[in-house]
């Protein structure tokens, strides 16, 4: 398996808020911290970090 790391740009933003989301989506439904987990941020807020 190749593993390689690149810096994220804001055309990626799409399919990392996919990952996020399924990542994330475990703890956002046992926790219910809608106000702070990754798997509920929007689109846009991702596109904010990438740039």
């Amino acid at each position: 398996m190749r593993l390689e790391l690149r810096l994220a740009f804001t055309e990626d933003a799409p399919v990392i808020w996919e990952m996020q989301k399924i990542a994330f989506r475990g703890l956002l439904e046992r926790y219910h911290d809608y106000d702070t987990s990754p798997a509920n941020q929007s689109l846009d807020q991702l596109r904010l970090r990438c740039s």
